[in-house]
């Protein structure tokens, strides 16, 4: 990620990317963004923690994608239609989906993790605790290896 890149959600208030709207403002970088349901007046609570963050939030209508230098975040809930994606397209802004920024986010870290689906949770730790015994065993009561 580019120090000081100004970012703009468009669909800030879906699960997917108010949580990587966060992450990115937490960084550091100037975020704004835009949501139907802001529009029509739902989840006041959810924009009002977005504002607090300072995170500026604009009508879905174009208005807050004002200058090429913006980053331009969508989800696939969001149309090639609305306003803000065809004014990024209009000014030469360049996009980049909710998977992308996240692949981007996850690589840049500085330490990786694993995400297991909870109904396969337990299976991973029985395959994680059987490795553990295995290589307890051959190794004895000595050093572990790293198990990853």
């Amino acid at each position: 990620m580019e120090s000081g890149k100004s970012y703009f959600f468009c669909g800030i208030g879906g699960s997917g990317m108010l949580p990587l709207a966060c992450i990115v403002r937490a960084r550091g970088h100037e975020v704004a963004g835009s949501d139907r349901s802001l529009d029509q007046g739902r989840l006041a609570g959810k924009f009002a923690f977005l504002e607090s963050l300072g995170i500026r939030l604009f009508q879905q209508d174009g208005s807050g994608v004002t200058s090429a230098d913006q980053l331009v975040v969508t989800s696939a809930a969001i149309e090639e239609t609305v306003p803000d994606v065809v004014k990024a397209n209009a000014l030469g802004a360049e996009r980049v989906t909710r998977p992308q920024l996240l692949a981007q986010l996850f690589n840049g870290a500085p330490r990786g993790i694993a995400v297991v689906d909870r109904r396969a949770a337990g299976g991973f730790a029985t395959d994680l605790r059987a490795s553990a015994a295995r290589a307890f065993s051959q190794y004895g009561r000595g050093a572990w290896p790293c198990i990853v």
